[in-house]
């Protein structure tokens, strides 16, 4: 009786927490400027798509005609393709999703490992809060979602062994 009382309780609780959450998350990273450098982003995508490949050198900046090694083009190219063909704020949308998505997954692994929804809460509140300079539609937004799922890879393989990092 006990144990089941328990269980439903995380169950209402957790909930609440995953709408706090995301509340948290969504006022976080409500009404962020854009920084300079998300519109060389843009304007390299643009230029990717339109040339069909890659520049070498860096056709935008005061040091145009440098060299420049592109990391980051296939987020360049999914943000210039959501800001021509969908809209522009619609990149605010985009980052909000992804940051909401990894730390919804850090949320639960947290709570997974820890065994409590107030200790992951409030651990994935600060990760949020800490992060929250670098949540503005930019390439490296992308890797919080994909840290997150590669933490998911590496749970499931230690707890399971197997290939399933390869």
């Amino acid at each position: 009786m006990a144990q089941r009382m328990k269980v439903e309780n995380s169950t209402s609780v957790n909930w609440r927490h995953w709408t706090l959450l995301m509340l948290f998350l969504i006022g976080m990273m409500y009404g962020q400027n854009l920084s300079g450098d998300v519109w060389w982003h843009l304007k390299t995508g643009q230029w990717i798509v339109e040339h069909k490949s890659l520049p070498f050198d860096d056709p935008f900046s005061y040091t145009a005609k440098s060299p420049v090694v592109l990391h980051e083009w296939g987020a360049e190219v999914v943000s210039w393709i959501i800001y021509r063909y969908i809209a522009p704020w619609a990149l605010a949308v985009f980052s909000t999703v992804l940051i909401s998505a990894a730390f919804a997954i850090a949320f639960a692994l947290a709570v997974k490992k820890s065994g409590s929804v107030l200790a992951a809460f409030v651990v994935t509140a600060a990760g949020a809060a800490a992060s929250a300079g670098g949540s503005e539609m930019r390439p490296q937004v992308y890797s919080f979602l994909l840290f997150a799922v590669l933490m998911i890879v590496l749970e499931k393989w230690r707890k399971n062994g197997g290939l399933i990092i390869w």
